[in-house]
């Protein structure tokens, strides 16, 4: 696992995903690596959006993301966004305060409650594709790709403000 705040990985993005790119590669000799496809028209392009689970799903986070996105557009389709809240509970005030409404408005996918985002389940990205999340853990191949027969996919933890802002703009990496 690697670490950089938004902005030293935006700065030096196209160093960071080279060197990705080579050690995948090196670690997998059979998979298709090409996270620098991501860099272009000027910014870093995400596939994937998802905030999630006990870390991600909160209360907070998701009027947070609301507030971001309200009135806006996740984008063309090419970037999506899903949304996991915590709890029943959390989904349910969520739904009574208006906030699930005004995410749906934006093209966000609200997605049922459930334990499971930070290991792996729900959302596995394509082959190929860059997902920023905010949940609880990241390790290598946990959302299902399988690089010995080829197949590789990224995730990124990031918070989901910035999550949101990203979505904003159409999945072009975006610091809150």
């Amino acid at each position: 696992s690697n670490a950089w705040t938004i902005h030293e990985f935006l700065e030096n993005a196209a160093d960071i995903l080279a060197a990705v790119e080579a050690d995948a590669q090196k670690r997998y000799p059979k998979a298709h690596v090409k996270l620098t496809d991501k860099i272009r028209d000027g910014g870093v392009w995400a596939d994937q959006g998802v905030i999630a689970g006990c870390a991600g799903g909160l209360f907070d986070n998701i009027t947070e993301a609301a507030d971001i996105l309200r009135g806006g557009s996740t984008g063309n389709g090419a970037f999506t966004l899903d949304i996991y809240p915590t709890s029943v509970p959390v989904s349910l005030e969520l739904t009574k305060i208006g906030a699930t409404a005004d995410l749906l408005e934006t093209g966000a996918v609200i997605k049922p409650s459930f334990c499971g985002p930070c290991f792996g389940a729900g959302d596995v990205p394509a082959n190929g594709a860059f997902s920023i999340r905010h949940s609880t853990r990241n390790f290598p191949n946990r959302e299902g790709s399988k690089p010995s027969d080829g197949q590789v996919s990224y995730v990124a933890l990031m918070d989901a403000r910035s999550i949101a802002a990203t979505a904003l703009n159409g999945g072009v990496l975006t610091g809150a």
